[in-house]
């Protein structure tokens, strides 16, 4: 209430009503989908204007000043505003693959704008989860290749490691996505083009692997690890 007090001081009445209205949670709360939720937050309200208008003088009469010395070199720092900017990006392509595992198909629309949605069908996307998933993370490393030095201050070896770690995440992903494109979850996935021929030629390895073992009597890694 002070800072708002501050602000309203300073005839800043607009930031005031963005600042308001910012929910933050506190630690404890903290998953991607928060951080996802802060970044939106501190964007809708009014970063920019906060940096160039923050004052700290009406605080310094406070005991601690460690937090408030990190505000201050935060939101005058480009650097952190660069940086900011990444993780804002970030946090919003992941976590719109997170938050979409608790949609429907029914209402997909509603969803991405963000409309609270009441459904029974809620969850029941595994014949389009592997789909889905695949095209946010190419989605999202597209963009991360097109991004220049000017993007990010100027500096070509920070949007490098910008690159690598769009990157790293993206190979992640898919280790992660990987049970979604096998057999048995495959057979899902029926209706696509190109699945059902590899689920028959899965089903005829894992006949014809499972009948060499039999006649062998050796032992083998399960046929099911060996499918792709």
């Amino acid at each position: 209430m002070c800072f708002l007090h501050v602000l309203g001081g300073t005839g800043l009445f607009a930031l005031v009503d963005l600042v308001s209205n910012m929910k933050l949670p506190n630690f404890a709360k903290w998953r991607w989908g928060t951080l996802d939720g802060v970044c939106r937050h501190l964007e809708k309200g009014g970063l920019e204007s906060l940096r160039l208008s923050f004052d700290p003088a009406p605080f310094r009469k406070a005991k601690d000043q460690s937090q408030l010395n990190k505000v201050v070199e935060a939101l005058q720092s480009e650097q952190w505003n660069v940086e900011f900017k990444f993780v804002s990006w970030f946090s919003n392509w992941l976590g719109a693959i997170l938050a979409w595992v608790g949609c429907c198909l029914c209402h997909r629309e509603d969803y991405e704008a963000g409309i609270a949605v009441e459904c029974t069908q809620k969850g029941r996307l595994l014949s389009v989860a592997y789909e889905y998933a695949d095209g946010k993370l190419q989605a999202g490393l597209a963009i991360a290749h097109a991004w220049k030095p000017h993007m990010f201050g100027g500096n070509a070896t920070f949007v490098a490691e910008l690159q690598g770690c769009v990157r790293y995440v993206v190979a992640t992903a898919y280790i992660k996505l990987d049970f979604l494109d096998r057999i048995p979850v495959l057979c899902a996935r029926l209706r696509q083009p190109g699945v059902r021929d590899r689920c028959l030629a899965a089903h005829l390895y894992f006949l014809v692997f499972s009948l060499v073992l039999f006649v062998r009597g050796a032992s083998a890694p399960h046929p099911l690890r060996l499918i792709h």
